[in-house]
């Protein structure tokens, strides 16, 4: 275990563009597997060699940067999956409406009959069931 940290001292270890990147590297291989496509294959290889440069790479501030462009690229994305790994966790809990004025989603309290709910956005006024 100490041979490992003192051959990972100053070099760069794993961020979230690298997770991305071997996730697409298992995508790849298994449909190589059940393809035997020989493209996949040699797509999956390019990103594990890909991967592990970025993983021992002693140049910090350029891979920072590289993981830096990624997070600003996916950002809407991870937003949508995060909001709705939100609603379904709350699903039990709360209802979710858009105001039809300004499209805000609201959420309201489940169970509590017809509600009038006020869009803290635009001050509209809507009347639903939660």
């Amino acid at each position: 275990m100490n041979f490992l940290r003192k051959f990972m001292a100053g070099r760069y270890g794993v961020d979230s563009l690298n997770r991305f990147l071997l996730g697409v590297f298992i995508l790849f291989s298994l449909l190589f597997m059940f393809t035997r496509y020989g493209l996949l294959n040699i797509i999956s290889l390019v990103l594990l060699v890909v991967l592990y440069y970025r993983i021992f790479s002693r140049n910090i501030d350029k891979r920072y940067e590289e993981n830096q462009k990624f997070l600003e690229a996916t950002s809407p994305y991870r937003r949508k999956v995060n909001a709705s790994m939100r609603k379904l966790k709350d699903r039990k809990h709360y209802r979710y409406f858009k105001c039809p004025n300004c499209e805000k989603e609201l959420r309201v309290p489940k169970g509590k009959g017809m509600i009038k709910i006020t869009c803290p956005n635009c001050k509209t006024r809507i009347t639903r069931k939660s």
